[in-house]
Formats: structure tokens, C-alpha cells, sequence
């Protein structure tokens, strides 16, 4: 029931943040939307928090799952390059889901502790694709390369499209060593 329940109550979170603010949302509005009983969101949940980081889990497994899928048959830039679309095309089609989490990281601990978790998972993965392209420091490459990626997706974020400009300066980074 309870891995039911979850799913239920993660579903729904997208369409919720299609029509209202974060600051409109609590648990009994998720419940609602889930058609489940608010006493039921608290037995899986210990506070809106907590549903939050799920919600914030959940998205970063679709990007994980979409940048595996898509990038098996490449490696080196060619991967980081497919891999950094992807993330963006996602934060873009997840644009008023994205805002949530812009809104919650700025005064939900645990939400900014998942984003660095995060974070340190994708300096995990792309060092190793910087050094097999030749950078000399593939781990500070790695951090500068997600740094502008976070840049590229505030700004497209902003103007709720992609920018051609700003992702033409991620191509051009990763080809500096090519």
C-alpha cells in the first residue's frame, strides 16, 4: 500500500504545480489531489518537507533515467553534451515544478541538501567523461560544467524557453579540450 500510496501522492505533484504556488500547497491539498486521505500523507510523510525532497527525488530520477537511456552509446563530451540537453529540456518541461523547487531550496534545508547530494552524484560521473576528453583537471572541469548547466537553466527558467546563445557557450566549453 505504501508504495502505492507514494506514487500516487508523487503523481500528482506536477499537475499541482501547473495551477498553484508552493506557498498554496499542504498536505491536505496533495491528499486531495491523490484522492487519499490526509491522515494517509502524514503516515508516509513526517512533514510537507519530507514530501517535498520525495517530489525533488523523483524528478532527478526522470532526468537520471532519460540521461542513461539517451546516452548509453556515447562517452566523453558527446555524452556531457546529450546529458546537459537533456537536463535542460526536463527543467524546462518541468518549468512551474522546477519553480517549486527554486522556491523550497531557499528556505528548506533538506531540499538544497538534495541538490548538493546531487550535485556531488553528477561530479561522480562526469569527471571521469572530462578526463577521457583530455581536460587536465576533469574533477574542477566537472564542477564548472554543472555550474554553467545551473546558469543556462536559471536563465531559459526566466524565459521560459531554451536560449541558443547560452547553450552554444556549454557546446563551446566542452569542446575546448576536444
Amino acid at each position: 500500500m505504501s508504495a502505492d500510496l507514494r506514487q500516487r501522492l508523487l503523481q500528482v505533484a506536477p499537475a499541482l504545480a501547473e495551477r498553484l504556488k508552493l506557498s498554496e500547497v499542504t498536505p491536505l491539498v496533495v491528499a486531495a489531489a491523490a484522492g487519499v486521505a490526509e491522515r494517509d500523507f502524514h503516515a508516509l510523510y513526517e512533514s510537507f518537507e519530507h514530501y517535498l525532497m520525495d517530489v525533488q527525488q523523483a524528478f532527478m530520477e526522470r532526468i537520471r533515467l532519460r540521461l542513461i537511456a539517451e546516452t548509453q552509446s556515447v562517452t566523453g563530451c558527446e555524452r556531457m553534451l546529450r546529458g546537459g540537453a537533456i537536463m535542460l529540456d526536463t527543467c524546462l518541461a518541468e518549468h512551474k515544478l522546477r519553480s517549486w523547487f527554486m522556491q523550497a531550496r531557499t528556505h528548506t534545508l533538506a531540499v538544497r541538501e538534495g541538490l548538493q547530494r546531487q550535485n556531488n552524484t553528477y561530479l561522480l560521473i562526469l569527471s571521469p567523461d572530462f578526463e577521457q576528453a583530455g581536460w587536465p583537471h576533469p574533477r574542477a572541469a566537472a564542477r564548472l560544467f554543472l555550474a554553467l548547466l545551473q546558469e543556462i537553466a536559471l536563465i531559459e527558467h526566466a524565459a521560459h524557453a531554451p536560449s541558443a546563445d547560452a547553450r552554444l557557450v556549454m557546446t563551446e566549453f566542452l569542446g575546448m579540450y576536444r
